[in-house]
């Protein structure tokens, strides 16, 4: 039968590290503690990390209705059309070919050749400067813990360390690549070795949830009240905008569409449009934030929806188990260090199926959420612990952990419940 939702309360530790990109916090402030951190104990050795990010700051995605003001905006963006990403390497999983970005973009990314609308500066759904140095300061975050504090990874960039994966997009490619340039400067890359990002064909993704899953759409739409969502879009949001195509444009939109437009807007300093009051704003942020928890708290909705992804961070963490326990020298070496880039929908439905929300805000852009693995030296035991990145880097508990590093057992039986072992069969309806 079906797992009751477990409701037990996660904390904060005590990391404060980084420059702050967004005012709003995705985990509630209701539900923090100040457990101390384990990882203090001389005993404690950490082995391996997976880092799974949403892109940085973008420009929004077009539609029909937006209206000249927001594409007015001074957007700044790199120039997608010129051939200078020599470093940056794109390997296709399932074909094993390697090809430049350069090349790879012309022909495989949908926003090549798109019109530059946005302050003719950037192309619509666009990593931009500010995203750029955002991603790049955390990746900075990354070197400053796994490469000086922990010394998981060495001071300069061995690509058999590190494992990057993006979707197939121009601003979670560029994402990935600027964290990889802050974990890794320039000054610590030898030329010839390339940052390699291993993408998927979209038909192949399982970073985000699918629509093509029957069972899924038939739960999301039980588990969540669209038309009550739509109603407080249109009559509490967004009823103060005066003119009548814009007011048009934002009612028009879903509440997560709706927080993803606002959130640029607030996340490259603009100020939010006539008719939108930071209390519009916050709220839009709330209702998305909660849609996902409707949703993904629901351990078939997890299992459709971000299983099968979520597999292969249970299979990467199993493998990190297995690899530094082994004292066979003939035994493989795996990466140390994982990094997935991905978008809101990556990282909503990951909080709720690790149990970590209750459903507080929208997934800031630039927020992450990185398991460690770590090894308790004198009795050989495993322990992991899950840490967000928002505003600042810290520790959030699972239920059924007592601190914020947890035993593999409560791993495990998270991993039951909602990683997807026949995707194809289950999104079958009944």
């Amino acid at each position: 039968g079906r797992r009751s939702r477990e409701e037990g309360r996660w904390g904060w530790g005590k990391l404060i590290i980084g420059a702050v990109f967004t005012s709003a916090a995705t985990l509630e402030a209701d539900q923090l503690t100040n457990d101390p951190l384990e990882y203090d104990s001389d005993d404690l050795e950490l082995v391996q990390v997976q880092v799974i990010t949403r892109h940085g700051a973008r420009t929004p995605l077009a539609s029909s209705r937006m209206d000249s003001s927001i594409k007015n905006l001074p957007w700044d963006c790199e120039d997608l059309y010129l051939d200078e990403l020599h470093d940056l390497v794109i390997l296709r999983e399932g074909v094993g070919k390697e090809e430049s970005y350069d090349d790879y973009k012309k022909v495989s990314l949908h926003s090549y050749g798109k019109p530059k609308i946005f302050a003719n500066s950037c192309v619509d759904g666009q990593l931009t400067r500010v995203g750029q140095a955002q991603m790049e300061n955390f990746g900075s975050v990354l070197r400053q813990r796994y490469v000086k504090e922990f010394k998981l990874l060495p001071q300069n960039f061995d690509p058999s360390e590190v494992y990057v994966r993006s979707t197939n997009t121009s601003r979670t490619i560029n994402t990935a690549r600027f964290v990889m340039d802050g974990l890794f400067p320039a000054s610590t890359r030898e030329p010839e070795h390339n940052i390699v990002v291993r993408v998927r064909e979209p038909s192949n993704e399982d970073m985000y949830p699918r629509s093509g899953c029957e069972r899924l759409s038939e739960l999301k739409a039980s588990l969540r009240n669209r038309q009550s969502e739509r109603t407080i879009v249109r009559s509490t949001l967004f009823n103060s905008i005066q003119d009548p195509e814009k007011r048009r444009y934002w009612t028009s939109r879903s509440s997560t569409g709706a927080t993803n437009v606002l959130d640029t807007y607030r996340v490259h300093n603009f100020p939010l449009p006539d008719g939108i009051s930071d209390d519009a704003y916050f709220l839009a942020r709330q209702i998305s934030g909660r849609s996902y928890f409707k949703v993904y708290s629901n351990d078939i909705a997890s299992r459709l929806g971000l299983g099968r992804f979520i597999g292969q961070l249970d299979k990467t963490m199993n493998a990190g188990v297995s690899s530094s326990s082994s004292s066979s020298v003939s035994s493989p070496t795996i990466p140390h260090l994982y990094l997935y880039s991905g978008h809101d929908n990556t990282i909503g439905p990951l909080l709720q199926a690790l149990r970590v929300s209750k459903g507080g805000d929208h997934p800031a852009m630039g927020s992450a959420v990185i398991v460690e693995l770590w090894r308790r030296k004198s009795t050989g035991d495993y322990k992991f612990q899950v840490l967000y990145w928002e505003k600042e880097l810290r520790t959030v508990k699972m239920p059924h952990c007592h601190t914020g590093m947890c035993d593999m057992s409560v791993w495990d039986r998270r991993m039951a419940q909602v990683v997807c072992r026949d995707y194809e069969e289950e999104c079958l309806l009944d």
